[in-house]
């Protein structure tokens, strides 16, 4: 029996995009005994169904190097690769598109190419007769491999991939014995420059170079991870016109030349007293800008002197760098600056530099400014040395990938730096191709106030102050807690410093870097949300349970076999393999936040994974054990590439470290859905938005408008509260394209869920097919039955444990006489239609020759187009047409 017709059955007004003749179903929420077991029935044939589709798969496998893997995306493209290759004609050079599933409904991973290539063989002779042709026959042509555990294709042609458990684990214990360098994701180039915090000389280093600083630090830990062989450039600002100024006051302030830290005390005070006398007082001017020239022409004297200042400046900066734990190596403007001819040089002879009012510029297509690279004076400026460093580090240093960490208010200049080099050839001019160079602009640190982040007094914050402050403030709420009796001075210190400075990276870094953020310690030092604070909880609560476990975790990772048996394993499993891929995606558009997210995800998963299943004393132990050791790998090298330092543990306590914080009531399970604080304000403010709502559930663009939340901050809580378990998505029959939100306590109401006729947002056919075998039975009984007859002995029967309507029963015997199981017919009065008055529309079955039938409804009349509400969109060439209409073929192929 064929129900297929049923699935158009909605209006127009709840339909989705497909031929709808009917309307809705509504009733009570609850389905008859033998619906539910068609439906489990249902279920088990659709597993069927993927398993036999691997059975279609090619009978070969793709050999994967099991040393370096690279990232699960990498691995899965590297299937659909072959798979392609074997679909698509030689000519067509396709890229696997691969992508996770936005529905882990659907499956883990999904492959998107199918529509993209119906658009380019469409027309063009092919085999195929669409999309989801297509994509079956990339489903087929995939060869086999351990990885996959079944394949589905949804919509046009998409590839659903579930990856096997057993496949996960595997690798993640793999990764346990060999080290997690091996997840380490493969990139397409070996050398970078990464040109990050560039303080100038003679300056504190003040908030504006934190963000600089630890993103710069952050992405070129990433590249090394990545086995990218990382130059770490600190172009700081020791060259130029204020060395004239400061090089004279340094004369007049010490002219025996005896000049240290202690004699000139704050630098910056310095500087802005050369910088008052030179705005002030003409003759100290003149000499300053001589001793520039007397500079540039390397006499010892001004040359000495220039170097004490920088030695100094230098002292300080390394200070600052030593206790956020980045690494540099210093090539100032004034190493690049004797390359500056020679590159100039090399832009004129290619006719790029021309003269305009005094100076020597280039001109840059779609600028209103040129950029200057020599002033009217002669003298040279950043984008001069700029160049020059671009020329250099291509030709000298030979590196791939050139990334500068500056502010977005640079992005301008270097766009026409880049410009510039690409017309000189010195670059490709594909964004895509390398070597190219890339900016990394970053917003602004603001005060609460929503203004720049400065002092009382309205100065720039000294980032060393900062750090002081971030210390001092975890020290304080240590000792508040009652460590400093517990704790020797030496550890109090090391943990304020950890956390304190962990605090203050993070609470930059998971920010994207293009936003201006709010600086607030209160919200950095939290424990609760987003927080370093909360991720090194965390870490420290699995190290405490594998502690407390009393087994040798090294030991275990050796002999020990871990298993994914419970669906939150899985979850946590599938997370910790993505690893690479989100590095990867991290390093590729430069975004640490991306990795920031993950981090914070793999806690909440293994929340999850914690509440559901118990660890210590279970049957499942040294499984759970592993995945737990799998898990802090994981997170510690996610600190270490976010520049983050766990507290290291006591030598004469081991569970000291962040466990040390802790309280024992924060080691016991707790259930997310019966405590929901903890929330951060954004995902508070989503929750209570979608309670309101109750059992009608919310759209994401609802809770967008109601919130006034970024997109970003929406996605980011959704997938929070739902780990936590405080709110669930439903599918909404309305449009099931659309993400729909409702809380946990709620069940959807019959206008989300369409009530008893639909199951997870589709049209229950099971229940539809039992009601037809009703409908049938009441004909062959009646041998001739109206639609009152049929619903009074539906009702009678009480074989539904639900209210139906006579247009309900109309609806599916028009369904049925569609599909040419009955006919329709009027009544004649004589023989069977005694009973039933002249002309009144009847059912029965078409029972062949010698029966007495009544008139059928004539041809035209029963034309399927009258009922149809997607008439006025049927054109002859439409996707809605009469060669497309199911109804419309069988119509013109009966006998009248």
């Amino acid at each position: 029996m064929n129900c297929s017709h049923l699935g158009h059955l909605l209006p127009p007004v709840l339909s989705p995009l497909q031929f709808n003749r009917f309307s809705i179903f509504y009733s009570q929420s609850s389905l008859s005994s033998t619906t539910r077991i068609l439906r489990a029935t249902s279920r088990r044939l659709f597993i069927v169904a993927k398993a036999q589709s691997l059975s279609n798969m090619a009978n070969y496998i793709v050999d994967l190097d099991q040393e370096n893997v690279g990232s699960l995306k990498q691995q899965i493209a590297k299937l659909f690769e072959e798979s392609l290759r074997l679909t698509v004609p030689d000519e067509l050079d396709v890229e696997p598109a691969i992508a996770p599933c936005q529905n882990p409904r659907f499956g883990d991973y999904q492959c998107n190419n199918a529509m993209g290539l119906w658009s380019k063989v469409k027309g063009k002779g092919t085999q195929f007769r669409g999309p989801q042709s297509i994509g079956q026959a990339i489903m087929k042509n995939l060869p086999s491999s351990e990885i996959i555990d079944s394949c589905s294709i949804a919509g046009p042609g998409f590839v659903n991939v579930v990856l096997s458990k057993q496949w996960i684990a595997k690798s993640i214990q793999r990764m346990l014995v060999n080290g997690i360098e091996t997840w380490a994701p493969k990139l397409p180039i070996e050398r970078a420059v990464v040109d990050f915090s560039s303080p100038n000389i003679a300056k504190e280093m003040h908030v504006g170079h934190l963000r600089s600083t630890i993103i710069g630090d952050t992405l070129a830990r990433m590249l090394e991870y990545s086995n990218v062989n990382v130059l770490r450039r600190n172009h700081v600002g020791d060259w130029g016109t204020q060395f004239g100024m400061l090089i004279e006051y340094l004369f007049e302030m010490f002219p025996n030349g005896e000049v240290n830290d202690q004699a000139i005390g704050d630098l910056e005070a310095f500087y802005k007293a050369s910088k008052q006398r030179f705005d002030s007082d003409p003759a100290f001017k003149e000499r300053a800008q001589k001793a520039v020239v007397s500079l540039q022409g390397g006499e010892e004297r001004y040359r000495t002197a220039w170097a004490r200042i920088c030695e100094i400046s230098r002292r300080g900066y390394e200070r600052v760098y030593e206790r956020l734990g980045v690494e540099l190596e210093e090539k100032g403007e004034s190493f690049y600056n004797p390359y500056i001819p020679g590159a100039l040089e090399l832009l004129s002879q290619q006719g790029l530099i021309e003269e305009s009012e005094g100076a020597r510029v280039i001109f840059i297509e779609g600028k209103n400014i040129p950029l200057i690279v020599v002033k009217r004076d002669g003298g040279y400026n950043y984008a001069s040395t700029d160049l020059a460093a671009l020329w250099y580090r291509l030709n000298e240093e030979k590196v791939e990938w050139i990334i500068y960490v500056t502010d977005v208010g640079q992005r301008e200049h270097f766009e026409m730096v880049f410009t510039a080099a690409k017309r000189a050839g010195w670059l490709p001019a594909e964004d895509n191709k390398y070597p190219k160079a890339s900016h990394v602009g970053f917003g602004l640190v603001l005060g609460e106030d929503g203004k720049r982040f400065r002092t009382r007094s309205t100065e720039t914050v000294k980032l060393v102050d900062l750090l002081d402050e971030a210390k001092s403030r975890c020290k304080t709420a240590l000792i508040e807690r009652g460590k400093a009796e517990q704790w020797t001075a030496e550890e109090l210190d090391e943990t304020a410093e950890a956390v304190g400075y962990g605090a203050v990276k993070y609470a930059d870094l998971k920010n994207n870097r293009t936003t201006n953020y709010t600086f607030n310690f209160d919200q950095m030092l939290s424990d609760k949300g987003n927080t370093a604070v909360y991720l090194l909880y965390a870490h420290a609560r699995i190290c405490s349970i594998i502690r407390k476990s009393g087994k040798d975790i090294e030991e275990l990772k050796k002999v020990g076999t871990l298993e994914l048996a419970h669906p939150d394993e899985r979850v946590l499993g599938l997370h910790l393999l993505q690893f690479a891929e989100i590095v990867e995606e991290a390093c590729t558009n430069l975004f640490p936040n991306v990795l920031c997210e993950y981090l914070y995800n793999l806690s909440e998963d293994f929340t999850g994974f914690y509440t559901n299943c118990q660890v210590v004393g279970s049957s499942e132990e040294i499984s759970r054990l592993l995945l737990c050791e799998a898990t802090a790998v994981v997170m510690r090298k996610c600190f270490h590439l976010l520049g983050i330092t766990p507290p290291p543990p006591s030598p004469t306590n081991p569970a000291s470290g962040m466990s040390r914080t802790l309280e024992t009531s924060s080691l016991k399970r707790k259930r997310p859905e019966a405590d929901p604080l903890g929330l951060v304000d954004n995902e508070r403010a989503i929750l209570n938005a979608i309670k309101s709502k109750k059992d009608l559930g919310i759209w994401v663009r609802d809770i967008k408008q109601e919130t006034k939340l970024t997109d970003h901050v929406v996605n980011k809580s959704l997938k929070s509260l739902l780990t936590r378990k405080l709110i669930k998505e439903v599918v909404n029959i309305q449009n099931k394209g659309k993400k729909h939100y409702m809380a946990v306590e709620f069940e959807p109401s019959k206008e989300v869920s369409g009530g008893v006729w639909y199951v997870d947002g589709n049209l229950d056919k099971e229940l539809v097919n039992i009601l037809k075998q009703l409908c049938l039975r009441c004909i062959r009984v009646q041998k001739v039955a109206t639609l009152e007859r049929v619903y009074e002995d539906l009702k009678k029967q009480r074989v539904v444990n639900f209210d139906i309507s006579s247009q309900q029963v109309s609806e599916i015997l028009n369904s049925m006489v569609l599909d040419n199981e009955i006919i329709e017919v009027k009544s004649t009065g004589l023989g069977e239609y005694y009973s039933i008055p002249i002309g009144t529309v009847c059912y029965r079955f078409d029972s062949g020759p010698g029966v007495v039938r009544g008139s059928k409804i004539g041809a035209f009349a029963s034309i399927p187009c009258g009922a149809c509400p997607r008439i006025s969109l049927c054109t002859p060439d439409g996707i809605i047409s009469p060669s497309t209409c199911v109804y419309y073929t069988k119509w013109l192929n009966i006998d009248f």
